[in-house]
């Protein structure tokens, strides 16, 4: 029974060196999207901050030409 179980999902042919072989392949593809992933959030994040940076400046400088202006 447990040889079928090997021969069904973990064909000798794709993974000759069996379950190790298949374990290694998807972590070695898990570790690559993880990546972008983590990329693309940390841009994320550095545009958000610079937006909020940028509108919380030009808020600044209003308030500023608006107390000038009294």
């Amino acid at each position: 029974m447990r040889g079928l179980f090997v021969d069904v999902y973990f064909p000798q042919a794709l993974f000759p060196q069996g379950a190790m072989a298949l374990v290694l392949a998807v972590a070695g593809v898990y570790s690559v999207i993880a990546q972008v992933v983590v990329q693309r959030r940390r841009e994320l994040a550095i545009r958000v901050t610079a937006g909020y940076l940028s509108a919380r400046r030009a808020a600044d400088v209003d308030s500023m030409t608006a107390l000038k202006a009294e």
